[in-house]
């Protein structure tokens, strides 16, 4: 029997064969579908989180979750199973020239794998997804020995101009099914999207507007795309880095007109919650008091702070700790990290006037403490038990989120 080997595009097919391009477009058709199945059990369980721990045991708070979501989330994976298949099945044929059932086999099992993702540790998980990206990108980028022989196809080529200016692209180009930018610019499909305009923009630029040529078409695009990217990467970017760059400069005016005039600012600008506390009676550490970047960081995050030789605590009131997830908890820890940096700096520059002062961001951090306002129970702390200096490439990865000893507030 005489294979088929003419190109079938359809999103759902085991027909014909499956170009590079085509195979990349509906694996992002299939990654939305995936998105939108995983998305109920993504959020039962971050909200199932109560430690750090717990992001590493989705396969036990998924066994332990109500029958709905299980029934659902299983349901939409052998959905997702069931269309992968087939995009898989035609690539693969478009490789070999012909039907290798075993290939197609050992692509479905490993893909089969990382969609019901759920069900396996933390380890086989994420050994079953890099060596499936491994496979998934052999796959895209391997030419075909149909696809590589067939005339050259100036339709298909990635468009720049339409990845970087999506819907703005799209409105000149007349092609408006980028304006779907603005359904998704938000979530993690964005990047996705991204990609499927730069697969499709030839096409819809070419079927948008009449032109006279394929000269004038590749002409015009290449000037969108230089656009686009000075848009992206110069113009975008200077606007942002504006208010920044203001902001800088008037925290600096005020920390100079601070060392200056120092009891009248701190009238103004500085709240009585934010205050900082140096112990006196230790004669080996110096009054030193935070001021710039540091001084609004944590007038922001913590509602007191007090610096001594043995500790560095911050202050955030019960209710606030309450609501913090996880995730919030950690970027806590990060701007006190932050914050502790800044004082260890000064407290160096004034020790030692004479040496260039400098700061790790690992400096002392069995010293930042995280307390409550009201009851000055401790809520957060440096995690001893780990040992950074020898700690192993395979471990290093759970250890950031290990990093930070979290605790309830106690009725």
């Amino acid at each position: 029997m005489t294979e088929n080997l003419d190109i079938n595009t359809k999103f759902y097919s085991y027909d014909g064969i499956l170009g590079r391009r085509d195979y990349c477009v509906n694996i992002i058709y299939i990654s939305a579908i995936s998105y939108a199945v995983n998305i109920p059990f993504i959020l039962y369980w971050f909200i199932k989180c109560s430690s750090l721990e717990d992001i590493f045991k989705f396969n036990t708070i998924f066994l332990n979750s109500p029958f709905v979501l299980k029934f659902i989330t299983l349901l939409g994976s052998i959905a997702l199973l069931v269309l992968l298949i087939p995009t898989v099945h035609r690539r693969v044929r478009d490789l070999f020239a012909q039907t290798n059932k075993y290939i197609t086999a050992v692509f479905g099992i490993l893909f089969g794998l990382t969609t019901f993702w759920y069900l396996f540790p933390f380890n086989i998980d994420i050994i079953t997804h890099l060596v499936a990206w491994v496979a998934g990108l052999c796959l895209l980028f391997i030419p075909g020995k149909v696809t590589s022989k067939l005339p050259y196809d100036y339709t298909k080529i990635f468009n720049w101009g339409a990845y970087f200016g999506t819907w703005i692209w799209g409105l000149y180009n007349k092609s408006y099914i980028t304006l779907f930018m603005w359904a998704v610019g938000s979530t993690p499909l964005r990047g996705l999207f991204q990609i499927y305009c730069g697969l499709k923009g030839n096409e819809w630029a070419y079927k948008g507007k009449k032109w006279n040529d394929v000269e004038a078409f590749n002409k015009s695009q290449e000037k969108q795309t230089i656009f686009f990217i000075c848009l992206n990467f110069l113009i975008i970017p200077a606007l942002l880095m504006l208010p920044i760059i203001l902001l800088i400069a008037l925290v600096i005016t005020f920390a100079s007109a601070d060392s200056q005039n120092r009891p009248a600012v701190n009238q103004i600008t500085s709240p009585p919650a934010i205050e900082q506390q140096v112990n006196q009676d230790d004669e080996s550490q110096e009054k030193v008091e935070l001021d710039g970047i540091y001084k609004t960081m944590a007038y922001f995050y913590f509602d007191s702070y007090d610096f001594s030789e043995d500790e560095y605590k911050f202050y955030v009131s019960e209710e606030d700790w309450k609501k913090y997830t996880i995730l919030e908890k950690l970027d806590l820890m990060s701007r006190a990290q932050k914050i502790s940096k800044g004082y260890r700096y000064k407290v160096n520059q004034k020790k030692y006037p004479n040496k260039c002062t400098r700061t790790s961001n690992y400096d002392e951090l069995n010293k930042i403490k995280i307390y409550s306002t009201e009851k000055h129970q401790l809520l957060g702390e440096f995690n001893e038990d780990i040992d950074y200096k020898n700690i192993s490439a395979k471990d290093a990865f759970k250890s950031v989120f290990k990093m930070w000893k979290f605790y309830e507030i106690e009725k």
